[in-house]
């Protein structure tokens, strides 16, 4: 693992948080009736949006808490 490789995880990181915020924008908008046929259709105890908000929860608590997340990894100096 390289110091490169981290950065670009934190980088990328705060991606996946902000695509996640723009998919649970995108269905927030949609009409309830068409929510509600996406969960009778799915069948599931999680519904899209409750997947939505759990991935940013967990991507920001990562993005917040980055130096303890990986701070057991061992960076190799790239010469």
């Amino acid at each position: 693992m390289t110091k490169t490789n981290l950065m670009k995880a934190n980088a990328d990181i705060s991606k996946i948080e902000n695509l996640l915020t723009q998919a649970q924008e995108i269905l927030q908008e949609m009409h309830p009736d068409i929510l509600q046929a996406f969960a009778d259709y799915h069948n599931e105890t999680g519904s899209i949006a409750h997947c939505l908000r759990y991935g940013m929860q967990g991507a920001s608590e990562i993005r917040r808490d980055w130096y303890n997340v990986v701070n057991k990894i061992q960076v190799k100096e790239v010469i």
